[in-house]
């Protein structure tokens, strides 16, 4: 196994790419428990700090389509960072906006 050599694993991705280096993120931490730090924990012990696996995975989405919930999104806030253009349209086109969408045209439209 690799990690134990020290190595760390960086997925980074744009766009479609940027959602599954997300989702692969996801089951790679799912599979390989040795990638979750303790400080990523809930209820750990107040001043024992073990970041000895820190940082061993990190995710740099680039525009990422929104592929998840909210709950989900938080919990992957320590290791997934996104990246997103004040313009781009992609990262966030989830339904909720899309709807809203629609009704501002139905509006526009009367």
């Amino acid at each position: 196994e690799f990690l134990p050599a020290g190595y760390r694993i960086i997925v980074t991705g744009h766009s479609l790419g940027a959602g599954a280096g997300t989702i692969l993120g996801i089951l790679l931490r799912s599979r390989l428990p040795s990638l979750v730090s303790s400080a990523d924990s809930v209820g750990t012990d107040e001043g024992i700090e073990d970041n000895s696996n820190e940082g061993l995975l990190k995710v740099l989405a680039f525009a990422s389509p929104p592929i998840l919930d909210y709950d989900t999104s938080l919990s992957c806030s320590p290791f997934v960072t996104t990246i997103v253009n004040n313009s781009d349209i992609i990262p966030r086109a989830s339904m909720a906006n899309l709807l809203i969408m629609m009704e501002i045209l139905k509006k526009v439209k009367r």
